[in-house]
């Protein structure tokens, strides 16, 4: 049985991150059913994440759709919405409401920001990759900023309403009561870019973008295609030598971490002359026997 079997959802969310949460509760075996929209207008879920849910479209605009909406929450042990900034309340579905109909319910709402001076500002994405940071991080030293793949910050953002929910859930097993929970992508995304906060209050200097990575800890060319190296102990180091044959003069001149990030320069160039005469299935299976096979990943 999945941990949150018995439970069910009330999923009535569009976009990605409210959508990707409710997935999130449905793989771990909630009983979830998201609202969609009738007609020919989209919801606005995104298919890759509608996995393990139910679908119901309901016409909200209708005293009848509304009146559907109601015996379902009734029904409920968690209600999901993302919508902006007082939707709900003048659908007629505030936290308020829900309560009077169901004084169990957990009801997390999803918004941009939480309280304070942005509350009524809608964001998406890109907007809090700007914001938080996290986007002064990706790409090439001294060129364009690249968005992060994926929607992280969206999918980051509902994995934080899945664990809010059942650690919700969890003490309403004490006190027999539900919650009120709003849930920022702003400030739930923060700290994704917390790295660069210490750096700054450390050194009073903002860290630049990741880029390809540096010394032994970064991706390189191969004949065919690209492999990440993630090689950060000094063992790891001397059984990567002996898996390509770096000279025992090379081996020695870098054995420590210290050594090796301050001549990133020589060490890539080590690295690199072997990498670029292999391809990328040789270098794997090279490794076999030598060095765990998940610190590299290929792309």
């Amino acid at each position: 049985m999945l941990p949150l079997s018995g439970l069910r959802v009330i999923d009535w969310t569009t976009a990605v991150a409210g959508p990707f949460g409710g997935m999130v509760m449905a793989d771990l075996g909630a009983e979830v059913i998201h609202i969609s929209r009738t007609g020919p207008v989209s919801s606005g879920s995104p298919a890759d994440c509608g996995r393990n849910k139910k679908s119901l479209p309901i016409d909200l605009i209708t005293k009848e759709g509304k009146e559907i909406l109601r015996r379902l929450i009734k029904t409920a042990d968690i209600f999901l919405e993302n919508f902006s900034f007082g939707a709900t309340d003048e659908m007629g579905f505030s936290y308020d409401e829900v309560l009077k109909l169901n004084p169990r319910i957990v009801y997390i709402a999803l918004k941009g920001y939480g309280d304070g001076p942005y509350e009524r500002r809608p964001a998406y994405d890109p907007d809090i990759e700007a914001e938080t940071g996290i986007l002064r991080l990706s790409g090439l030293p001294g060129g364009e900023p690249v968005r992060l793949p994926g929607s992280i910050i969206d999918k980051t953002t509902g994995i934080w309403c899945a664990f809010y929910a059942v650690l919700a859930i969890m003490q309403r097993e004490n006190t027999g009561k539900g919650q009120y929970i709003k849930v920022g992508m702003y400030e739930d995304s923060a700290l994704l870019a917390s790295q660069n906060m210490v750096f700054y209050q450390l050194y009073d200097k903002l860290l630049g973008p990741a880029g390809m990575g540096k010394s032994t800890t970064r991706y390189y060319e191969t004949l065919n295609s690209w492999v990440y190296l993630a090689v950060h102990t000094d063992d790891e180091w001397t059984r990567f030598c002996s898996a390509f044959n770096v000279s025992v003069q090379d081996e020695l001149l870098f054995k420590t971490a210290e050594a090796r990030t301050s001549n990133s320069d020589a060490v890539e160039k080590i690295i690199q002359g072997i990498f670029s005469k292999m391809t990328t299935e040789k270098i794997l299976a090279k490794l076999s026997g030598n060095i765990s096979l998940n610190i590299y990943s290929v792309i």
